[in-house]
């Protein structure tokens, strides 16, 4: 039986370079910007590829036994190519060439396909650290190419240590098969799971799912994707077809002589990801025509098992965000990445996050309207953290007191158009963000930490007692892993921040909020001791309103492992106007305060900004949390704080006299600020914040006061400035800035009017032309020219 494919396979070379040759006209607008080449404790520590370029993706990785382990899918792209070519004939998308710097034979039955495992043993010199300690075999005759074989597994896909009845600790290893277009061989040769337990020798657990019963009818199973511990037991996600998203299978005494594999999912249910949270097992599915949805289970009764919905309907959007694509808890907090399929060019992807009483907040993506009514970002980051490229959220760890995300970025598919590089370059390669409380995020890369030509993808992570890894989806060169273990920036943080009381000596500014007044944009943070000055980086945003991009093919539902797009000529759809391309990050001034007047900031144009702290004799900080403006977050005042506390305490989220304090407290900061008494006033709220912060998870459930606090310091921050930084004079600017229009967004500010600041914001000096400035001659002084990475990257 075939199994059915999400198309979102290859276009031919010739329709992709028109149609990055249309996009690549629409940027030749964009400023060439020059680049903050910050160094960050990320290494690449293997070969690429391992020393074959065969081995496309990191498609897998565990911390077993002291020792990291990493899964290898071999040629994706080509096989992504023949799948398609399976199922469409004759439309030419298996391509010896799908990229010019890779090749795949003239016979896609010719492709060494035979997956791997390779082991890191850290702490041992370089040239001994990995090994590779498993080949899958290739000695299935090839119906279809009589004479030739196929390997068991293509790939492998998921990792998990299970600890079994027993006491016996192993590790298990799904795998992928080449079944979906070779499908002959599918009830023969169905996907196998791999299990270790001395990390040397890998045997196949016996048996596998005969039938999985999915949206689309009964299909046999091609390969395995999540995997999870769940109450003691092992559960799976069997799939269908390459696209990855399939069914909940329990796997019972899988150490055992006959291991039993059940599904446990009902039919409806389109399941890619799955983690632990709250005491039951948490599942996020796709739907291309609903949108994403989370599902909970307690796994009890006969199967299929209960399975109650947590979030719907795409959190609000539809099928605009069609599927989960990565989960992971964070300071108990079930954090969800959910990503559209490209039936528009730009797929957006979305970060939302799970409360233990399942009421679920948007950190990440674009504002809507929802029946509970209107939902904003708590970041006040729009989808995909400002980056349009950011097709997935791909995965998602944490490691010492931060949250990571790494992404897709397709950018890299328009590095085809030689012409290209001068503008785009800096934008090559996965991004990796960062937070140490889920509310502010800092860029932690942009360009795959300086080697982002080709590492499109941040595919795997994993949190080790020897550090953060991360490993790429490279389809060219083939896969890299990068290692660190030097990545406290939660422990460097304000300690506000990181509930820590350490501060290191290069902490980089934290909780920095801009508020858009009538003479520019005002920027305040927040910052630890020593700093002699601030250096003020902002990224421009082009709007395709502006740009003309012109409308593309439609392209059909593309799955979340492949990332190129795929014409389908049935019809066309045009990019939303308000789609914006963020350029490059370039100094823009610099400062003692702790605040900053971007007077240059033009009507009706979008920026990002980030602030670096300078501490004299070369020790610069990481960047501060990433802001762009216009906020997808609405401006607070006085008014909507007092509604937001009385709804939460309507809600049950705040205890009663709770809600009556912080409503009386927030009444005398209004009272202060509109005598004139700012400082005042914003010390109360400053003092409020802590109190929410101390009552959070007992008068205060945890997901409102993690959402109330970014609001309260919002709104301290403005009642602190203002409307007053446009008329006052700073202390190192040497006069009041020069009136400017307002940009295109409403001010974020109190609503009495109130006299200048003690320490008013300073104004902004003329941008610098091209990559010159004592900044960037104090970077090139440290690290030299080898870097083009935006910012430090800390972990991953």
């Amino acid at each position: 039986m075939r199994s059915r494919l999400k198309v979102r396979g290859s276009s031919s070379r010739r329709s992709r370079f028109l149609w990055s040759a249309f996009i690549v006209l629409a940027l030749a607008v964009i400023p060439v910007l020059p680049v903050a080449a910050l160094t960050h404790p990320m290494q690449e520590i293997n070969s690429a590829g391992f020393g074959d370029q065969q081995n496309s993706f990191s498609w897998s990785m565990a911390w077993f036994k002291g020792k990291l382990y990493v899964g290898t899918v071999r040629n994706e792209l080509c096989v992504e190519g023949a799948t398609l070519d399976f199922f469409f004939p004759g439309k030419g998308y298996y391509n010896t060439h799908p990229d010019p710097d890779m090749t795949c034979p003239p016979s896609p039955y010719d492709l060494n396909l035979q997956a791997e495992i390779w082991q890191y043993t850290p702490n041992v010199r370089a040239n001994q650290a990995w090994k590779r300690v498993f080949q899958s075999p290739a000695d299935i005759p090839n119906p279809r190419a009589p004479g030739k074989f196929v390997a068991r597994d293509i790939g492998f896909r998921g990792m998990v240590v299970y600890t079994d009845s027993d006491g016996h600790e192993a590790l298990y290893v799904g795998g992928v098969t080449a079944d979906e277009y070779i499908p002959e061989i599918a009830a023969s040769h169905p996907p196998r799971i791999l299990r270790t337990t001395d990390g040397e020798t890998f045997t196949p657990i016996p048996g596998a799912p005969a039938i999985i019963n999915t949206t689309t009818g009964a299909q046999r199973p091609i390969g395995y994707r999540a995997m999870i511990v769940y109450d003691g037991r092992l559960f799976v996600t069997a799939s269908g077809g390459l696209t990855g998203d399939g069914v909940v299978i329990e796997v019972g005494n899988p150490s055992g002589a006959n291991p039993t594999f059940t599904q446990v999912s009902p039919v409806g249910i389109q399941a890619y990801e799955m983690d632990v949270f709250n005491d039951h097992l948490y599942v996020g599915a796709g739907d291309p025509k609903t949108g994403y949805s989370v599902w909970k289970t307690a796994a009890t009764g006969s199967a299929p098992y209960q399975f109650i919905p947590v979030v719907t309907d795409g959190a609000g959007r539809g099928p605009a965000i069609s599927s989960v694509v990565s989960m992971h808890v964070f300071q108990n907090q079930l954090y969800i990445g959910a990503s559209g399929w490209y039936s528009t060019l730009f797929p957006a992807s979305e970060l939302i996050r799970i409360n233990p009483d399942d009421s679920w907040d948007l950190v990440v993506g674009n504002s809507r309207l929802t029946a509970q009514g209107n939902v904003s970002p708590v970041s006040g980051l729009p989808d995909g953290f400002g980056n349009i490229f950011n097709a997935h959220f791909w995965r998602m760890d944490d490691f010492l007191g931060a949250i990571y995300v790494g992404t897709n970025d397709w950018s890299w598919a328009l590095h085809t158009v030689p012409w290209l590089s001068p503008f785009f370059q800096f934008q090559y390669g996965f991004d990796v963000y960062g937070s140490c409380d889920g509310n502010h995020w800092f860029l932690g890369t942009q360009n795959a930490f300086g080697d982002g030509l080709y590492n499109f993808g941040a595919r795997t992570m994993a949190s080790t007692p020897a550090g953060a890894f991360l490993g790429s989806a490279n389809h060219v060169q083939g896969t890299r892993v990068w290692g660190g273990s030097n990545l406290s920036v939660c422990r460097s943080m304000n300690p506000r921040i990181a509930g820590v009381d350490s501060i290191d000596v290069t902490a980089p500014p934290a909780e920095l909020q801009a508020d858009v007044q009538s003479c520019g944009t005002v920027l305040s943070w927040d910052s630890p001791p020593g700093v002699q000055q601030y250096h003020i980086l902002r990224a421009e945003y082009r709007p395709n309103s502006t740009i003309g991009t012109p409308a593309p093919p439609k392209f059909s539902k593309l799955p979340n492992d492949l990332p190129l797009l795929f014409p389908n000529p049935a019809g066309s759809r045009t990019i939303p106007s308000n789609a914006s391309i963020m350029g490059n990050f370039t100094e823009i001034g610099a400062t003692s305060q702790t605040s900053f007047v971007d007077s240059s900031a033009k009507p009706g144009v979008r920026y990002a900004y980030q602030v670096v702290a300078d501490y004299g004799q070369n020790a610069l900080s990481g960047p501060s949390n990433l802001v762009v403006v216009p906020s997808e977050a609405p401006p607070v005042t006085f008014d909507s704080m007092s509604t937001e506390i009385q709804n939460l305490a309507d809600q049950g989220k705040v205890d009663g006299s709770t809600a009556e304090s912080m409503l009386s407290d927030l009444s005398r900061a209004h009272t202060a600020a509109s005598n004139g008494d700012r400082t005042g006033a914003a010390q109360i709220l400053q003092n409020l914040n802590q109190e929410t912060n101390q009552s959070s998870g007992q008068t205060i459930t945890t997901g409102a006061a993690k959402n109330l606090q970014p609001m309260l310091l919002r709104l301290q921050r403005s009642t602190n400035f203002d409307n007053t930084a446009c008329t006052t004079t700073g202390p190192n600017d040497g006069g009041s800035p020069s009136p400017s229009p307002s940009p295109s967004s409403n001010p974020q500010s109190s609503t009495s009017p109130s006299p200048p600041p003690s320490t008013p914001p300073s104004s902004s000096p003329s941008p610098p032309s091209g990559s010159s400035g004592s900044f960037f001659d104090l970077l090139r002084s440290i690290w030299g020219n080898s870097g083009t990475s935006g910012v430090m990257g800390r972990n991953v």
